[in-house]
């Protein structure tokens, strides 16, 4: 859907007071920029632009990673990531913004989550053989938001989203399990490339809506309670973390060797 038509959102940068001169490049003598282009080579996407908010750390908004859904996607940071954050810090967020923006999780990761709900129903009603037969209201033609989709949306794409729909339309679906799923996605790849469970735990709290200083044993109560900190610590001791650092430079015995 994303490769298909990804204006759905008609969300833009500059809504957020940043334009092209705000562009961050890998080639940049900032740490930001540099660690920007570490991570996206790492993670296999470069696709994705890098936005820094002017106006210092202290700024309104200064702590924020936003996920701007445009193509190309983006990331706009404020000064606090640039100016005071470690580099474990800037290597987790990166790489969680960077995850997220990927076509598979960038609906589900940058679109509130009503947006997101409604636009999925409007899915559903367009490319689902059963709400496709429902019949349509006076109402429902003048202002048909799944009839507008069905219409935008190139037929390649359609065609395909029809045949998911005939072979997946009997499966069992969350919207809130889905984006719960993607939200984990992108605190493991912060995770992979920041090497350092304990920014990565504070960082999964803070962006959850918590406190960013959390005492050690505040962590470990959080972690009975918090799925997404609980979901953190099991990829930590699992076998795919540690084999994704030997892929992506990480590993302890690589790092003691350079």
């Amino acid at each position: 859907l994303w490769d298909g038509a990804p204006g759905l959102s008609g969300q833009r940068v500059e809504e957020l007071g940043v334009s092209a001169q705000d562009k961050v490049s890998p080639m940049s003598d900032l740490d930001l920029g540099k660690i920007y282009g570490q991570v996206a080579k790492a993670l296999a996407n470069k696709k994705t632009a890098l936005y820094l908010k002017s106006g210092g750390a202290s700024a309104p908004g200064a702590d924020d990673v936003t996920l701007v859904v445009q193509s190309p996607p983006a990331l706009v940071v404020g000064g606090h990531l640039a100016e005071d954050a470690s580099a474990a810090e800037m290597r987790f967020e990166l790489a969680r913004g960077l995850e997220l923006s990927r076509p598979e999780y960038i609906l589900a990761a940058g679109v509130r989550p009503k947006q997101f709900t409604q636009l999925f129903s409007n899915v559903l009603k367009a490319f689902h053989a059963r709400p496709a037969r429902r019949r349509a209201s006076p109402s429902d033609s003048r202002a048909d938001p799944a009839a507008d989709l069905k219409k935008n949306v190139p037929y390649k794409v359609s065609k395909r989203l029809v045949e998911l729909f005939t072979e997946l339309g009997t499966t069992s679906w969350s919207s809130v399990r889905w984006r719960a799923f993607v939200q984990h996605s992108g605190n493991r790849a912060g995770l992979l490339l920041s090497a350092d469970l304990e920014t990565a735990a504070r960082l999964v709290l803070k962006n959850g809506g918590g406190a960013r200083d959390v005492p050690a044993d505040e962590l470990r109560r959080l972690a009975v309670s918090n799925e997404s900190l609980r979901e953190l610590l099991r990829f930590a001791i699992s076998e795919d973390y540690f084999l994704l650092r030997e892929k992506v430079g990480t590993a302890i015995t690589r790092a003691a060797a350079a």
